[in-house]
């Protein structure tokens, strides 16, 4: 009988494994987020001043397998700072998921380009926030972590995720000359970890 029993766990464990996703033509549906405080500091005048700010980040992606592993992803996200309005982003990438034989364990890459409101600004305390009402700052996105699979149409997602803002603002001068404009070059770099889960269809 414990034999049987035993033979009927693995075979279950194979079949729910054998009909894991990531195949040509399907479908993951994720949603991942992150927070963390963001300290800065200052020193003048024989004194120091400190600040500390709570900010999250939640964002959903879609991807369509146009082949057995390989992904194209659409993301779309916000980055909420405490006392600050929320800012968003957009991007768009391509993804690669390798599920071995017999594991519920899938590492997994992508890389994306968008665009978004939020920047980090000196002036405003150093956090990224929502910095210009155009989306014209422009994101780059890199990533990699694990999927693990709960049953054949779910998946625990844990990435590392590494991120650029870029963004440029130009400010024009007038004196008793003509007029001059400055340019000033913006960005922010963020090394974080996501959590999140994922469907797939």
């Amino acid at each position: 009988m414990n034999r049987i029993m035993s033979l009927t766990c693995t075979l279950s464990v194979c079949i729910t494994l054998s009909l894991a996703q990531f195949k040509q033509k399907d479908v993951e549906l994720s949603l991942s987020g992150s927070f963390n405080s963001w300290k800065t500091s200052s020193t003048g005048s024989g004194q120091t001043n400190s600040s500390e700010r709570t900010i999250g980040i939640l964002s959903g992606s879609a991807g369509y397998f146009v082949v057995d592993g390989l992904s194209l992803e659409g993301e779309v996200g916000i980055v909420a700072v405490e006392d600050e309005d929320a800012a968003q982003y957009v991007l768009a990438g391509i993804s690669y998921t390798s599920l071995s034989p017999g594991s519920n364990i899938a590492p997994f890459v992508h890389a994306g380009y968008g665009i978004s409101n939020a920047v980090q600004y000196p002036m405003l305390g150093g956090a990224p926030m929502k910095i210009t009402d155009e989306m014209d700052v422009k994101v780059l996105n890199l990533g990699g972590g694990l999927k693990y699979l709960v049953n054949p149409w779910a998946a625990l997602r844990l990435e590392l995720n590494y991120r650029t803002h870029s963004w440029s603002r130009e400010n024009t001068y007038y004196g008793y000359s003509s007029p001059y404009t400055s340019k000033t070059d913006y960005q922010y770099a963020n090394l974080g970890v996501m959590l999140g889960f994922a469907v797939l269809l």
